[in-house]
């Protein structure tokens, strides 16, 4: 689903091109903020839906409270949130403005950093 929306973001963007984002719906509510919302509205509502909840919250069927594969639980949170922390600091100390210039490399390039992290 993810990947889905992600082209579907990107394909709606190259057509529409990038102001479309700050088209106001509102008064100070933009397009971004209202696809922001639902994105962790309908996030949140599928992750306490599925049942993982309780899952985290009592472990994994393992030996102490892990996972069938011997990993903890809650093992991609922490990678993945130090990912998205260096990208942001990429992102917000650039001088350079390339990957504000270069979107489809910046998105390429983390993809390929989250994939690499997330499967090692």
């Amino acid at each position: 689903e993810a990947q889905m929306f992600l082209i579907g973001t990107q394909l709606w963007t190259g057509i529409f091109g990038s102001d479309l984002w700050n088209v106001e719906i509102f008064e100070g509510f933009r397009i971004k903020h209202a696809l922001l919302c639902f994105s962790t509205i309908c996030t949140v509502s599928s992750f306490i839906l599925s049942g993982n909840v309780a899952t985290i919250l009592t472990g994994g069927i393992g030996k102490n409270g892990a996972t069938i594969a011997d990993t903890s639980v809650l093992s991609p949170g922490i990678p993945i949130l130090l990912m998205t922390g260096m990208f942001y600091k990429i992102l917000a100390e650039s001088d350079t403005y390339f990957y504000q210039e270069n979107t489809i490399l910046f998105l390429l390039t983390m993809g390929l950093a989250f994939t690499k992290v997330t499967n090692s």
